[in-house]
């Protein structure tokens, strides 16, 4: 297991708060459930494998319903980490520019 920087916390807190959000407490806590029952994606590794992420998310709610949750939480995470808000950016190419900032 490994020790979260305080940059992983916040990416973790973002797809948190977006899912929260935009499904309400009680399907944020499914959706966990179901990502590391079937995906073996534990919460605290969403930022570690984040195309493990989409594709747990788009199992769950097909891929158009996928892309919604996504913009969802890459909102929250422009909003969060002040980053320029590029059209198009997928929820994978946020984590990779987030993590590349803190080198």
């Amino acid at each position: 297991m490994t020790v979260d920087t305080p940059i992983e916390e916040k990416i973790i807190e973002c797809v948190d708060t977006a899912l929260e959000k935009a499904l309400g407490g009680s399907a944020k806590y499914v959706i966990y459930f179901y990502l590391e029952k079937d995906f073996g994606l534990k919460k605290n590794e969403i930022h570690e494998k984040p195309e493990t992420f989409c594709r747990g998310v788009s199992s769950i709610f097909g891929e158009e319903g996928a892309k919604i949750i996504e913009e969802c939480i890459i909102q929250k995470m422009k909003q969060s980490f002040k980053l320029k808000q590029r059209p198009k950016s997928t929820f994978v190419e946020v984590i990779l520019t987030i993590k590349g900032r803190q080198k």
